[in-house]
């Protein structure tokens, strides 16, 4: 037999089909339910080199015929093969543990295997007519490096393909699993503090567990690999493998992967203190989709990522590295037909009739629970001790039955935790138990499935104490089990801790707090003396629910997410690359890159106008920014053609915007353009360094909207940590990107009500932007410098058959109106106008092309720069093909991989 994660326990025969063989999963670890699956493959007995070799040239021949054919592929992400897409797709499904025990016999050292049942495969068996499966993890035992071979196709040989080990040296298991795993991640996620660093501590944080870890999950990623095939969906499982996303998507970029946690996650608060916290979260934000339990874990989550990372989060997920992640809510469940057809069976209906006769007159509550710490069995017996004291009228009349499985017994925590509980066992059936009367039933044993099913139905009440739990099935358990009563009886009720994962999806259940004894022990007493509508009422309402959000449910619902999660970051992915070199062309957000470099060679006069912030350089690095010198670069040659006006605009002041762009030849255009300056040179080979204005009034006087703007900004700075006003000529920015992400935001939002009423009968407006609020003055704004730098062009006879902006968001929408009204002119309808902006919306902007990231922006400008060098060097024939583009991609690499933005 072998224990749930919930502490439930059921026999090795129970088995669960998959695909064309009989198989089992185990759920021994904390929490993590095993899968199991089949691939279509032949059944050989050849080595996995092979096999990867025979799917390799598979893989060259579909290629070769779709060339010769000539085919085009619809975009740039993997496509399943033509034998992938004809049959179905396949799930990868990744845990710490095949379902497979392998027991090595103590005489003769051979490994004997038995496959095992547990909830993941159940809940793939609801899958397996839409897909097929192909399960990787660990067998549970070291083996030698040369019986790996030998192991391995004895597997294949008895299971099928369906079943991919992977193989763990004791030493790397002992750090990984022992280490890593379940001494530093699994206490910090129930809130447990790190282990301790002092000397002679039974457990220790060591960067050797963390190596060890990181081996584990190399050796995860590279069999996952070797098996993987364009098309697959790969679902990792728990806190064992948070490194495997990241490793795997290094080898195959375009893979679909989901990672689900099977365990709470904590608290930012508590989440930060582990020192390797980066390299973790980035690490699971390799992935397409990450799912949780219940809200409260995933919020957990996306907090921890704008805490740690510094990144913005939407309830949806985040964007990072130019991929979003989706974060997902996905409460697992159990598969309620198979208890009840347990229930049903006639050792379990004689079982439950033994168990009424012995327990005649009395009230029987009952706990199962995995002896573990989080699962607060002490605490349920000093809350049954305070009931008694309580409620004496009820000795004699109400006994508990705990089965408590043993979990990881060499571990001297556990040992403590176990004597506890027997000595509050004792301690309690010495003073409150009789010869005829035995307040507590302890079972310290896994039970097999008929004996649980019988206490499920005869318990008057269920009690969960976890003082932290992922999920806790249990209750599930108990529910579909209460059904089938007799007639004349109600159901029982279900005490639930509201620590544990289900207490959010199962509102008909009592929740309870079991840190608070007195609470428990009053609960308990109302449970027994419910009256039967109330009963009915709840159970009703829990029944539906756990009958509706099966494990199948779960399943489907996530793999179904992922195949959506994934396919947005396929599209995006396509439109970034291009799939073949032809449509490299469209290699930044699906441009009109072409037209763009046809129209740039036949113009006789340019204007390139480009905003710094979010564009170019990012804006939570302004106003301490250096641009890299490629960028530069490309400034310097665009604006070197005489043929080109070139104009750099930004939000900052002209000291600063000067400093940084000080040796460029463009033209410069601070304070959101209502000062510039011309590009070009004067005599003395050094640039121009008077500042111009096109507003015929000049500067205004901004002393007197200041005097109210600036004590509600310092207001408000005194108030948030990490916030800093700069002040500028045309407007005062309140930057908080240094502040706490949530009371940053939160402050933010408070401070632009607050300004906007100040503000109503001053010539100011109020703009809420990336990490900053800004007060600005009406007469700067971008668009008006640039109606003004046509007119002031047309008045110097300067036509323009030309132009390229580049923009950093919607808040520059009017500027490029401005540009689309002067191609729109009948007057000045030769002019060719590419607008290009910032932004990830699906949404299509007429006159506007999407630009995904501020890496995408450089390469368009260094394209452009490029093009424009050849074209000055020769006039022969140059074409705007897509070797010039990717040769700009190689170059732009190493460049756009700084931009941390993206």
């Amino acid at each position: 037999m072998h224990q749930n994660k919930d502490g439930s326990a059921v026999e090795n025969g129970e088995k669960g089909s998959l695909f064309l063989h009989e198989v089992e999963s185990s759920d021994l670890d904390h929490g993590f339910p095993k899968a199991v699956g089949a691939i279509d493959s032949s059944k050989t007995d050849a080595s996995v080199q092979e096999l990867e070799i025979l799917a390799e040239i598979q893989e060259l021949q579909h290629k070769l015929w779709r060339l010769q054919s000539g085919v085009e592929s619809n975009s740039a992400v993997d496509q399943p093969s033509e034998s992938t897409s004809s049959k179905k797709r396949r799930l990868i499904v990744v845990s710490n543990r095949l379902p497979l025990s392998a027991v090595k016999d103590p005489e003769t050292g051979e490994l004997s295997f038995q496959m095992s049942s547990g909830g993941l495969v159940t809940a793939l068996n609801g899958m397996k007519e839409e897909m097929s499966f192909l399960w990787v993890g660990w067998i549970g035992t070291p083996v030698p490096k040369e019986e790996q071979a030998a192991v391995l196709k004895r597997i294949k040989k008895k299971y099928g393909p369906n079943l991919l080990p992977v193989f763990l040296s004791e030493k790397i298991v002992d750090l990984y699993y022992n280490g890593f795993s379940n001494h530093v991640l699994w206490p910090l996620f129930h809130y447990q503090p790190l282990p301790s660093f002092r000397e002679g501590a039974e457990k220790k944080f060591e960067m050797d567990m963390w190596h060890g870890y990181a081996e584990a999950n190399k050796k995860f990623a590279k069999a996952i690999t070797s098996a993987y095939k364009p098309g697959d969906l790969i679902w990792i499982h728990d806190y064992h493998l948070m490194l495997l996303p990241k490793l795997i998507r290094r080898t195959v970029p375009n893979c679909k992967i989901g990672w689900f946690l099977h365990i709470p996650f904590p608290s930012s608060e508590v989440f930060r203190t582990l020192p390797l916290r980066r390299e973790l979260l980035e690490a699971v934000l390799s992935s397409d989709l990450v799912g949780f339990h219940t809200y409260d874990y995933a919020r957990h989550f996306l907090s921890s990522c704008t805490r740690v990372l510094g990144l913005e989060c939407t309830p949806k997920g985040l964007e990072f590295r130019r991929r979003f992640v989706t974060v997902g809510v996905f409460p697992i469940g159990i598969d309620p037909k198979h208890f009840e057809s347990n229930l049903e069976n006639p050792k379990t209906q004689k079982r439950i009739e033994q168990l009424r006769s012995m327990f005649k007159g009395q009230k029987v509550l009952l706990g199962v629970d995995r002896l573990d710490y989080i699962k607060g069995v002490p605490h349920k017996l000093l809350a049954l001790e305070r009931f008694f004291k309580k409620h004496p009228e009820w000795v004699g009349y109400v006994v508990l039955i705990q089965i408590g499985v043993p979990s990881r017994t060499s571990v001297g925590e556990y040992k403590i935790l176990s004597a506890q509980v027997n000595e509050l066992v004792g301690r309690i059936n010495a003073r409150y138990g009789t010869l005829n009367y035995t307040p507590i039933h302890y079972i310290n044993r896994s039970v097999n499935i008929h004996e649980l099913c019988a206490l499920y139905n005869v318990a008057d009440a269920a009690v969960v104490t976890s003082i932290r739990d992922g999920m806790n099935l249990v209750s599930y358990e108990y529910v579909v089990c209460q059904k089938m009563k007799p007639e004349g009886m109600s159901p029982g009720m279900l005490l639930l801790s509201e620590f544990t994962g289900s207490a959010q999806s199962l509102s008909g259940a009592i929740r309870i707090n079991p840190w608070n004894t007195e609470q428990v022990a009053n609960w308990i007493y109302e449970a027994l003396t419910m009256g039967e509508v109330e009963r009915e009422l709840r159970h009703s309402k829990l029944y539906r629910y756990v009958t509706t959000h099966t494990a199948s449910f779960w399943a489907k619902s996530f793999v179904s997410e992922l195949i959506d999660a994934s396919g947005l970051n396929e599209q995006r992915s396509s439109e970034i690359r291009g799939s073949t070199p032809e449509k490299s062309v469209r290699s930044i957000s699906s441009l009109p890159i072409r037209s763009l470099l046809s129209a740039y060679r036949s113009s006789s006069k340019r204007l390139i106008l480009i905003t710094l912030e979010d564009t170019i350089s990012p804006s939570e690095k302004m106003p301490m920014v250096n641009l890299p010198s490629s960028v530069k670069a490309n400034l310097n040659s665009l604006a070197e053609d005489e043929k080109n006006i070139v104009y750099v605009m930004s939000s900052t002041t002209q000291q600063h915007l000067s400093t940084l762009l000080g040796n460029s030849k463009c033209g410069l255009a601070p304070e959101h353009g209502f000062f510039y300056r011309p590009p070009g040179l004067n005599v003395s080979g050094k640039q121009k360094t008077e500042w111009l204005t096109f507003d015929p009034d000049g500067p205004p006087d901004n002393k007197e909207w200041k005097l109210r703007v600036v004590p509600v900004l310092s207001y408000f700075t005194e108030r948030t940590p990490g916030t800093v006003i700069e002040n500028q000529d045309m407007s005062v920015a309140w930057h908080y990107q240094n502040a706490d992400g949530d009371f940053g935001a939160w402050q933010a939002k408070d401070l632009q009500v607050h300004l906007e009423d100040v503000t109503s009968t001053l010539p100011v407006e109020v703009y809420q932007m990336k990490k900053r609020v800004e007060v600005r003055h009406v007469r700067a704004k971008k668009s008006k410098f640039a109606e003004s730098l046509l007119t002031n062009l047309a008045s110097e006879g300067i036509e323009l058959d030309f132009i390229l902006c580049i923009g950093s968001g919607r808040s520059d929408d009017s500027l490029f109106q401005v540009f689309m009204n002067l191609a729109a002119s009948e007057a000045t309808g030769n002019v060719k106008v590419f607008n290009f902006r910032m932004g990830l919306e699906k949404r299509t902007v007429p006159g506007i092309h999407m630009l995904d990231s501020i890496s995408h922006a450089r390469e368009l400008l260094a394209i452009v720069a490029d093009f424009g060098t050849k074209i000055a060097a020769s006039e022969n024939d140059i074409e705007p093909t897509s070797t010039l583009l990717l040769s700009q991609q190689r170059k732009l690499k190493k460049d756009s991989s700084k931009v941390t933005r993206d």
